[in-house]
């Protein structure tokens, strides 16, 4: 079985028809596919300006069958109580490193990494940086090989 996480701009992806909704769920049941997410991604899609974008989305991401997590850490102003861990920290320290402002991805990429479920992120700089703490991460088309 393969366990997955999607950035939230993988389903910028599936909203743009880079990659079918059918074909995620069906391998979520054919190859034993198994989809997670943490409150982030809904909390950023929630951000989207774009009203018709935002509730395409929204639409998305509630048609995809998905397990919701907690994540690892705790940071206040971005997590929710009850849906969050208190970790130490560590790994999403070295996440954000390079880029501080985003701790929505370093929380989305230290749950991949300590669950060893596979990251799926267009976000190249994201996906080294989770790699580099021995964690999964694949682009959007490497995933899209994964269901052929």
């Amino acid at each position: 079985m393969e366990n997955f996480i999607f950035d939230t701009n993988i389903f910028d992806g599936i909203v743009d028809g880079e990659i079918k909704l059918d074909e995620i769920n069906l391998k979520k049941d054919k190859k034993g596919f198994k989809y997670f997410t943490t409150h982030l991604q809904m909390d950023e899609i929630s951000k989207c300006k774009d009203v018709e974008r935002r509730n395409n989305l929204i639409d998305i991401f509630n048609k995809i069958k998905h397990d919701k997590i907690p994540t690892e850490s705790f940071v206040s102003g971005y997590s929710r109580s009850g849906m969050a861990k208190l970790g130490d920290g560590l790994i999403l320290e070295e996440l954000k490193h390079d880029n501080p402002k985003n701790i929505e991805d370093a929380l989305i990429g230290e749950v991949a990494i300590k669950q060893k479920i596979v990251l799926v992120s267009e976000d190249e700089r994201f996906r080294k940086r989770v790699i580099k703490k021995d964690g999964i991460a694949l682009s959007l088309n490497e995933f899209k090989n994964l269901l052929k």
